[in-house]
């Protein structure tokens, strides 16, 4: 499995339990199933979490007990978490960056590269809030995922890495 990289996203942003009774939210179904594609081989663990109502979140302190839990049962798993809630200002997008720290800090973390329409919802995003976010990650040693949803995305990653935006030589970009 050396030359394939699986990541994982077993809980997504968009849908909720009413719509498929088996979607992991809670930190038991979710690391429930991060074991079970564990198993299976994956390389990366995308992360999403749900606050208490079920509703996506981006609150840090959600993340704590699922990343502690991946670190202790599945070494080497890396660990993406998401930047990238709808509607959230760029402070509350750069929370998962900067206050998970020591054990809890992530290799990765989202950074979706444009606007996205969804079916409901729209993530909005602007080019400023992309850069902070972006070297944010590089200022905290977190690599970025960048998020390509179309091929207008894949053309600003370009740009962003001949600007020296993205100062790592390998960006990871998730299409």
């Amino acid at each position: 499995m050396n030359d394939i990289i699986i990541n994982m996203a077993i809980t997504g942003a968009v849908f909720s339990k009413n719509e498929n009774y088996n979607l992991p939210i809670t930190t038991h179904e979710i690391l429930n199933d991060i074991r079970k594609c564990y198993e299976l081989g994956i390389s990366i663990i995308h992360l999403h979490v749900r606050d208490q109502h079920g509703r996506t979140s981006i609150e840090a302190e959600l993340y704590k007990p699922i990343i502690d839990k991946i670190r202790s049962n599945h070494p080497g798993l890396l660990i993406t978490v998401s930047a990238n809630a709808r509607g959230n200002k760029l402070s509350e997008r750069k929370n998962v960056i900067t206050k998970l720290k020591g054990d809890y800090k992530p290799d990765l973390v989202s950074v979706t590269l444009g606007n996205v329409n969804f079916r409901n919802e729209n993530v909005i995003i602007s080019n400023t809030d992309v850069i902070e976010l972006i070297k944010c990650a590089n200022d905290n040693d977190i690599k970025p995922e960048l998020e390509a949803f179309d091929i207008g995305m894949l053309n600003y990653a370009k740009y962003l890495f001949k600007k020296k935006i993205l100062i790592d030589a390998n960006p990871y970009i998730n299409i």
